[in-house]
């Protein structure tokens, strides 16, 4: 049953995270060229380009979600968390345990070819942290890790490992866009 849970709150964020628009008139984007992303991935440095950050504010709901997607043109990583709503995200540590309900973090790793995205992995344990947040200028930095296993095979070109451990995760100066509803 968690696993149904994880899943459902999985597809709702990787569908919500491709919706928003920045034709919302209470849109505020930020963009430079400061921003970088670095982790290890299965004990390889990587380096990916942000290729999307928000903050999201739901009034009605009082919550807050942050989402970051990076890539480096042949995986994709998602990280994503929520708090209750006030000026910028609160400088804690966000989690995600597969076998706790008391979760306030989603990640996940994509394979990226011939122009299409294959999630093969789920995750299992991940942690977020955030740095700094600059809610005045609409940058945020902080670290990164987690771990995911093999949950299927959706392509023949390349062969995906069982287990995926992402470390030493930092992302720095990433400018976001703000939506409010």
């Amino acid at each position: 049953m968690k696993r149904f849970f994880y899943a459902i709150t999985l597809a709702f964020f990787v569908a919500f995270a491709t919706s928003c628009s920045s034709d919302d008139s209470s849109a505020v984007t930020n963009n430079d060229t400061e921003a970088t992303i670095t982790a290890i991935i299965n004990g390889e440095e990587w380096t990916g380009t942000v290729t999307s950050s928000t903050l999201l504010k739901v009034s009605s709901m009082g919550l807050q979600r942050f989402d970051i997607t990076a890539e480096d043109g042949e995986q994709r990583i998602q990280l994503a968390c929520e708090s209750e709503i006030q000026v910028g995200m609160p400088l804690i540590t966000y989690t995600f345990d597969e076998e706790s309900m008391d979760t306030n973090a989603i990640f996940t790793n994509s394979y990226l070819l011939g122009g299409n995205s294959y999630m093969e992995h789920f995750v299992s344990t991940g942690e977020m942290t955030f740095t700094a947040f600059d809610a005045e200028n609409g940058k945020a930095s902080g670290t990164f890790s987690f771990t995911a296993y093999k949950v299927g095979t959706l392509q023949d070109q390349i062969v995906t490992p069982e287990d995926v451990t992402i470390t030493n995760g930092v992302f720095t100066n990433v400018s976001y866009t703000l939506y409010e509803q």
